[in-house]
């Protein structure tokens, strides 16, 4: 079995420094959605729909949301951005 790596964006590296414990939580939610693609049903992820890009993901914990891609062909979760709701 092959484990996807994570990449984050400076944005996303720099929520997840400056808030540490929803960042802590973020950063667990990530690892484990890399061991095993179908722990995606542990969280409340939604599809996002795009016209470009078929592999587009939010990822929701408590006020928090981030905006994430998963790259099946390269193995790679890119998480774009973290941030509270009204703001992702």
């Amino acid at each position: 079995m092959s484990f996807y790596k994570i990449k984050y964006s400076k944005a996303a590296e720099k929520f997840l420094k400056k808030n540490k414990a929803i960042g802590i939580r973020f950063f667990k939610a990530f690892e484990e959605l890399t061991e095993d693609k179908t722990n995606i049903v542990y969280y409340d992820v939604k599809k996002f729909y795009s016209k470009k890009y078929n592999d587009i993901f939010r990822l929701r914990i408590g006020d928090y949301r981030a905006i994430f891609r998963i790259i099946d062909h390269e193995l790679l979760v890119f998480v774009f951005d973290i941030g509270p709701r009204g703001y992702i």
